[in-house]
């Protein structure tokens, strides 16, 4: 789970497969969204590493969890720790990779 439409192409174009669903880019409330992925059996948050990022990355795991759903944050958490002097948005990962790679060169 990511927050919005460019979080999820930025994950797909650094070869992140799977369903990745735009939580804040849906056209549905958060309430009605959370309702619906209730459903899921497991759930990766990758939300922006911002406060804003983070509060919400809280909210569903919470919200998550008590519905059942095996919740992973570990990503999350260490990508975070990773990053947080580089970039506050996981649409920021494919430049930063880019730029880290280039380094290597």
């Amino acid at each position: 789970m990511v927050e919005g439409r460019k979080d999820a192409e930025a994950l797909a174009s650094i070869g992140v497969f799977g369903k990745i669903i735009s939580v804040k880019s849906s056209g549905h409330s958060l309430l009605d969204q959370l309702d619906e992925l209730k459903t899921l059996k497991e759930a990766i948050i990758l939300t922006d590493f911002d406060r804003r990022g983070a509060q919400l990355a809280k909210l569903l795991s919470r919200s998550l969890t008590e519905n059942r759903v095996k919740v992973d944050m570990a990503i999350w958490k260490e990508t975070r720790a990773l990053v947080k002097h580089e970039i506050k948005d996981i649409e920021g990962l494919p430049a930063l990779l880019e730029h880290m790679e280039a380094k290597l060169d």
